[in-house]
């Protein structure tokens, strides 16, 4: 359904703060991975940090001898993360006529920009999630899911792109999941690029395991793999790239916002009516281990 707002640019203010609340549920749609991690409390300085506390693997080291005085011990300091909050703007500028004819059929040409330039820096910060590397000097870049798991040495493995469409690249996913298991980060989710989802639905004993006996239809995809530490989630996702697989504890991750989404109109300049969409954002990883990935090549 279309959204009809008038062609006269006087209506941009009062309409447009509605529009971009809009804009920003769009994004959310749109960035599975965001939307999934969920959020955490707003940064307080541009290098954010975070501290994350964890419970050891149990085991019978604190089994007591009858009759003995009870022992105790220094708890484990928290954990410490930082992260730097990335900066995410777009901007565009419109001519006075753009805003106030019905310009190439569009009713509010600048709200159809607005929306754009939100959808941007959505995917944009959707992006930094994933792949971000960090940078923190001149254009601040924020670690994103593939800098962490690249730190977890201690839960990594690797794979040819013709092994992991076999059993070899099962062994593989299972390999990570299984040290990130035994350092007390139970994986729940598993980022893949299409290509690298096309193998892991080719895995022996599954690409024949889901169908509907009410039809005969045969499904050969793969939602949830059933691994042998635990089941995680498939997450297809068009930014991951052929060379990486990540797995993660998606409730370690949490996105901080130090400025959340919004557009701001800037000084007219001879007849353009300029604006920005802009955000600040970073990523929190509240476990060492809670990311790992194995590495094709």
């Amino acid at each position: 359904m279309a959204l009809t707002t008038g062609s006269s640019a006087t209506q941009t203010t009062a309409l447009g703060n509605s529009y971009v609340k809009m804009m920003k549920l769009i994004i959310m749609a749109k960035a599975k991975l965001v939307n999934k991690i969920g959020t955490s409390e707003n940064p307080v300085q541009k290098h954010h940090t975070w501290t994350y506390d964890s419970i050891a693997i149990p085991s019978s080291v604190n089994a007591s001898t009858e009759g003995a005085d009870e022992a105790t011990e220094a708890p484990v300091d928290l954990g410490e993360g930082a992260n730097d909050c990335q900066i995410i703007n777009k901007g565009y500028s419109i001519s006075g006529t753009q805003a106030k004819t019905l310009y190439q059929g569009v009713d509010n040409y600048l709200l159809l920009q607005k929306k754009k330039a939100i959808e941007t820096i959505g995917l944009d910060l959707e992006w930094a999630v994933l792949n971000g590397t960090g940078r923190s000097t001149g254009a601040r870049e924020m670690k994103g899911i593939r800098a962490f798991a690249s730190a977890n040495t201690a839960c990594s493995a690797t794979a040819t792109s013709t092994t992991f469409s076999a059993s070899a690249g099962e062994d593989a996913l299972n390999s990570i999941l299984s040290s990130m298991w035994l350092k007390g980060a139970l994986a729940d989710l598993v980022i893949v690029s299409s290509t690298n989802k096309g193998r892991i639905d080719k895995w022996s004993g599954y690409n024949t395991r889901f169908q509907d006996t009410k039809d005969g239809k045969l499904v050969s995809t793969l939602s949830v793999y059933a691994a042998k530490t635990t089941e995680v989630e498939i997450l297809m996702h068009a930014m991951a790239n052929d060379t990486n697989v990540y797995a993660i504890v998606s409730e370690d991750k949490k996105v901080a916002y130090f400025r959340t989404p919004y557009t701001k109109m800037l000084p007219e300049s001879m007849d353009g009516i300029p604006f920005v969409a802009r955000m600040e954002a970073t990523l929190e990883d509240r476990g060492p281990y809670s990311s790992a990935y194995v590495v094709i090549s």
